[in-house]
């Protein structure tokens, strides 16, 4: 069973994508890390939506919606960094900005819609929305 989650997207984030010339561009990757500045994923199985959301002067917009391809680092991230003073994100600079310098930053694959900052939660939509942790997985 696909669960769905959201990761919430900060200013700095959404201005570096911005100033990177990003928007419209599909990351191949999202990171994941130990550190409370990245989404843990822990929760996060192949298969599921993740929603990275931005909220901007009372607004919620989605930035991306994600589909988890997998957990592991694949040949396009490179070597595994030997020691914590090597970049995590080999393979994957020019998305550095989603966390690939965090401590412990692993990188998640997806397939994802481009980054956008267009389209605005409908307010009237966002009470019916539920919200819940990701540590809240039912089991297989």
């Amino acid at each position: 069973m696909c669960d769905a989650f959201t990761v919430l997207r900060s200013h700095d984030t959404c201005r570096a994508l911005r100033e990177a010339g990003l928007v419209g561009e599909r990351p191949p990757v999202a990171f994941s890390g130990v550190r409370s500045s990245l989404p843990a994923w822990s929760g996060a199985r192949a298969g599921d939506a993740v929603y990275a959301l931005h909220v901007d002067r009372c607004e919620v917009f989605v930035v991306s919606r994600m589909r988890v391809l997998g957990m592991e680092r694949r040949d396009c991230c490179g070597g595994a960094p030997a020691t914590w003073r090597e970049p995590a994100r080999r393979g994957h600079g020019d998305w550095w900005m989603l966390g690939a310098d965090g401590c412990g930053a692993a990188p998640v694959h997806v397939d994802v819609t481009p980054v956008d900052f267009a389209a605005p939660i409908p307010g009237d939509l966002l009470g019916r929305l539920s919200w819940r942790t990701a540590a809240i997985r039912p089991a297989s």
